[in-house]
């Protein structure tokens, strides 16, 4: 956790120069978008060693959605807050393990828009924030083996994306956006029924999701 404070300040202070920055330009800018909501789901797919996680309960592909709602510094440019959420099968021969493998990803983002002439627009992001990790593990209650959803003490994650929005209106219109993000969850642990428990592993995901996307402008 103190990994997580630490990043979260290094962040702000490097994103004072740019905030401060993107207000002047901001000023010059005799029109622009104000805020941007914007909603996605579908595919994440796992990578690396939780592909393998725990031996027997390596992690399968699954759905990942996400939030986000930011504030336009430039015409381009965004921040914003966002909250993703993921849900992996588990590859197991095991008929009695019918549990899945969660992540919950609440950070902030920036984000640039390549805007254009037309209707079809690129964007890149960037994303910083805490990952909560909720696995099933084989655990021990009262001597009495079992597997339970372990939310394990969160970590620090990032990622980065790029994407290409079309415009349907002129308050926005549909998405679509590949992304890889990167976990530091090694040694994330958790407490249950006088054992400790170790996440073991740097979690890798990558996602392939479509979604909706509104702006809204400071006129309306």
């Amino acid at each position: 956790m103190r990994m997580f404070t630490r990043a979260l300040i290094v962040l702000t202070l490097c994103l004072l120069p740019a905030v401060s920055w993107t207000q002047e330009q901001a000023a010059t800018d005799d029109e622009k978008d104000v805020l941007e909501v914007s909603v996605s789901a579908g595919l994440g797919m796992p990578l690396g060693a939780i592909k393998d996680w725990n031996d027997s309960l390596g992690a399968k592909s699954g759905l990942s959605g996400s939030f986000h709602f930011g504030y336009f510094l430039t015409s381009n440019l965004v921040l914003g807050a966002t909250f993703s959420v993921s849900q992996f099968g588990i590859d197991t021969s095991d008929p009695k393990l019918t549990q899945h493998h969660r992540l919950y990803c609440p950070g902030i983002y920036l984000k640039y828009h390549l805007f254009g002439s037309s209707d079809w627009v690129p964007f890149i992001e960037a994303s910083v924030g805490a990952d909560f990790v909720k696995f099933s593990t084989h655990v021990y209650d009262n001597e009495e083996p079992k597997y339970r959803e372990l939310g394990y003490k969160p970590g620090l994650g990032a990622g980065v994306a790029a994407g290409l929005h079309y415009y349907t209106s002129d308050l926005g219109g549909l998405f679509l956006q590949a992304g890889y993000h990167r976990g530091f969850t090694k040694n994330l642990t958790k407490q249950y029924g006088g054992r400790e428990y170790t996440f073991g592993e740097n979690l890798s995901l990558f996602t392939l999701t479509a979604g909706i996307q509104v702006f809204f402008g400071a006129g309306q």
